[in-house]
């Protein structure tokens, strides 16, 4: 990507960090892989949104696999700041957009960003209404051409399950 990476071990020194950054258009946080049950990135969000000195827009990303359930706690839980929008992941791994696009919609969530693939930054783009039925349209398409597999049991099946008596 071309562009400097900072690591910040606790809230002061992130600080620091975004004091020196301050004059880019962009800075990026990652979490390093706390989940929002995690108290520590509670207590590290709380300390951002306090003490930061500029304007702070965040993004809250979301995976396009999540189950509907983590996707509606991860929103809420990130409620405590004021969320810009969603940056949807994993678009290219995902079955359907149906989820987490309701989810997003249901929360007030605009989706800023999309991105279906690991280049960064030339597989992350604006996400535009268009893209996203042509997308989820795709899917579907894939979805319906497909072959169901069932499981099917014949009478041999049954002559397995004998060591249960």
């Amino acid at each position: 990507m071309g562009c400097p990476v900072r690591v910040a071990k606790d809230a002061e020194e992130l600080a620091d960090i975004l004091h020196q950054l301050r004059h880019r258009r962009l800075v990026l946080l990652d979490t390093a892989g706390m989940g929002q049950r995690d108290i520590r990135l509670s207590e590290q969000l709380d300390t951002l949104m306090q003490n930061s000195g500029s304007q702070i827009r965040s993004f809250l990303v979301l995976p396009a696999t999540a189950q509907r359930r983590v996707l509606h706690e991860t929103i809420e839980h990130f409620r405590r700041i004021p969320l810009s929008g969603c940056v949807l992941t994993k678009l290219d791994e995902s079955l359907s957009l149906g989820e987490v696009v309701s989810v997003a919609i249901q929360h007030a969530l605009p989706i800023a960003y999309l991105a279906d693939g690991q280049r960064v930054p030339e597989d992350i783009k604006v996400a535009t209404g268009n893209y996203l039925v042509a997308r989820a349209n795709e899917l579907l398409e894939q979805e319906l051409t497909q072959q169901p597999h069932y499981w099917t049991s014949d009478s041999s099946d049954n002559q397995s399950a004998d060591f249960y008596d």
